[in-house]
């Protein structure tokens, strides 16, 4: 036995070290068949990730474009740049305001 299986194998208790022992075969198997397939496996995860990616912030950017569109329409609509701060809720504004105040004192 090679150190790496007595190390797993002498960590169990007797009566588990022969599936220890098999899952460790498995691992070791399964990583010799991921070290003969890596380079392909590899090449389209990198692939995949690119493509994705590139989809994601071609929707995060379209996304942006909307919000940006809705504040300006929002912003447009509501009038707020063009009336300027307001006293109360009867509408007047805050220079009629101060002109009322500055008259009667």
């Amino acid at each position: 036995m090679t150190p790496a299986t007595t190390a797993v194998t002498g960590a169990l208790p007797q009566a588990q070290q022969g599936i220890g022992s098999a899952m460790n075969d498995l691992a070791r198997s399964s990583l010799a068949l991921a070290s003969r397939l890596g380079e392909p496996v590899t090449r389209h995860a990198q692939t995949a990730f690119v493509d994705g990616m590139q989809s994601a912030l071609l929707y995060a950017a379209a996304a942006v474009a909307a919000t940006a569109i809705a504040v300006a329409v929002l912003l447009r609509g509501s009038g707020s740049a063009e009336s300027g701060p307001q006293l109360g809720g009867d509408g007047r504004r805050a220079e009629q305001g101060l002109q009322v105040t500055h008259e009667a004192g």
